[in-house]
């Protein structure tokens, strides 16, 4: 957590700007652990493609089981990259590509409870489209068109709630050893309806870059992926400042109230 006023108050715009100047000159271990991030999504992608081995009720149960365990472990990999990228930004581009493994020697138990109930969180999300595509999709044009519906919904629907807990990787990061709910009352602590708002119209920002980065055939990603990370950590960072500044505030304002409660005494 950054101790400075640097990043308080940051515009999205400055967000970027600070994620870019960051970059610059730095980008090697960056991309290396973006190759990374690739590998061991589609791994993931791979293994939940080939978990269907049929329809009724023990494909879904192997399903729904193998879902939980990727989601988890993948959940691990995420607090990884946000630890690498929060201290890529902290030391200036001198950050360990080794901290993307931080997940197995950091607060480990904290990051599997959470990671699982985030992942249970993308599950009710995803529940309906799971249940219909199993049990009730068939081999209809309808049905295809209605399970191609349920998981556009739930996928964003997930996509939504995954905003809610933006900082919660990060938070773990800068209080190791802490027990799991307390990083929930901290991260709701950090996501008020503004910083909500600000934290999805700056992935919306991000999306021409994305289009960019998939239009290289996948080349720009490399930069374009790191970039985004990078802001997501300063982001974080001004979330920090935002309340350090705002309790400085109120320690001051109710320093002074004790202050003239002595005088008029």
């Amino acid at each position: 957590m950054s101790t400075a006023n640097k990043y308080n108050n940051l515009t999205n715009k400055e967000i970027r700007a600070y994620a870019r100047e960051s970059l610059i000159g730095n980008m090697t271990v960056p991309a290396l652990v973006t190759f990374f991030i690739f590998c061991v999504k589609n791994l993931f992608n791979f293994c939940a493609s080939y978990g269907i081995v049929g329809k009724g009720v023990p494909a879904f149960i192997f399903y729904i089981a193998l879902f939980i365990l990727l989601n988890t472990v993948f959940g691990m990999i995420k607090y990884g990259i946000n630890r690498y990228f929060l201290a890529f930004i902290t030391s200036k581009g001198s950050a360990k590509a080794s901290e993307v493994f931080g997940a197995f020697t950091h607060s480990t138990n904290t990051i599997l409870s959470v990671s699982f109930i985030l992942t249970l969180v993308d599950l009710l999300c995803l529940s309906p489209y799971f249940i219909y595509g199993f049990f009730f999709a068939g081999n209809s044009y309808i049905g295809a068109l209605i399970t191609l519906g349920l998981y556009f919904l739930g996928s964003l629907f997930s996509y939504l709630a995954s905003i809610l807990f933006a900082p919660i990787y990060f938070i773990i990061c800068d209080y190791d050893n802490i027990r799991t709910p307390f990083v929930f009352i901290l991260n709701f602590s950090f996501m008020n309806t503004f910083t909500y708002f600000q934290y999805l119209f700056l992935q919306i920002s991000l999306l021409p870059f994305y289009f960019l980065g998939f239009m290289s055939f996948g080349i720009g990603l490399l930069w374009v992926i790191p970039y985004a990370y990078c802001s997501y950590a300063f982001f974080y960072e001004s979330m920090c400042e935002n309340i350090i500044s705002e309790a400085q505030k109120l320690m001051q304002k109710n320093s002074a109230s004790e202050t003239n409660e002595t005088e008029a005494e």
